[in-house]
């Protein structure tokens, strides 16, 4: 019969660890939904997924929605982990044989947990997937690092040759993401205008923005299909095929 072990004092300790954790990162996604609606109820003649003066791939604000709802979600899962990790550490401390160590069965924690109501398996909590928008997300996980608390991607922002609002597309910047090391004209991982490209096959299109951002866009019988990580939509024309932009811009690629 299979056995397993475990430390109860640790567990314990993770356990509460974990509740003060969670019990304090309530208030702030409160405060963070309110700040939302907040900004969402003032007026501007902006919308939350125009793209910005910089030239880069827009806010995308309008999935910030989404964003809060996986913030609940994870602290529903991270109380789940506390209450699967406090029955486990029970069974230790009540059935367990050892010193601070201890070993017990793994079928009288499977049946613990039956009793208690809990899922046998441990939660799952992050499943970190390719991002669709893998330039400069405000809702993405990045700190001020940059780096991306989910995934661990690494970006670092450079200005090179800086330019009024008015004038955004001669600015120069160039954009480094360590998830995405493939090969360009300013080295592994850079990207900037130079590697900016939309790409069209007979199955769709493929656009690749100044900061990074990679976006697939499935061919239909009406056209591209939209994303919602993309202010903008792939617009067939008698030269081509263009990127139209929510804010009336439209890049032609040659």
């Amino acid at each position: 019969m299979a056995t397993s072990s475990a430390d109860p004092d640790a567990l314990d300790d993770f356990v509460s660890t974990s509740r003060d954790l969670n019990a304090g990162l309530a208030p702030r996604v409160t405060a963070l939904e309110r700040a939302f609606e907040a900004f969402l109820a003032q007026p501007s003649d902006v919308g939350v997924g125009s793209p910005s003066q910089s030239g880069t791939s827009p806010p995308r604000l309008e999935n910030f929605g989404d964003t809060i709802e996986s913030a609940r979600a994870h602290r529903g899962a991270l109380e789940a982990e506390a209450d699967w990790t406090h029955v486990v550490s029970r069974a230790f401390r009540q059935a367990g044989s050892g010193g601070a160590l201890r070993f017990v069965d793994d079928a009288l924690v499977d049946e613990r947990l039956a009793a208690a109501g809990i899922p046998i398996a441990a939660p799952t909590l992050v499943s970190v997937e390719t991002p669709s928008a893998a330039g400069l997300t405000v809702d993405s996980g990045f700190k001020d690092d940059p780096v991306n608390c989910g995934s661990g991607s690494f970006v670092e922002p450079e200005v090179d040759l800086p330019a009024p609002g008015r004038l955004w597309a001669m600015a120069w910047m160039r954009n480094h993401n360590s998830r995405f090391p493939h090969p360009g004209p300013l080295g592994r991982g850079w990207s900037s205008w130079a590697t900016t490209r939309l790409d069209v096959t007979t199955g769709g299109a493929r656009f690749e923005g100044p900061d990074g951002q990679e976006v697939e866009l499935a061919r239909g019988e009406e056209g591209f299909s939209s994303d919602p990580n993309l202010a903008a939509e792939a617009c067939q024309t008698e030269s081509g095929t263009e990127l139209c932009w929510s804010s009336g811009e439209r890049w032609r690629f040659d």
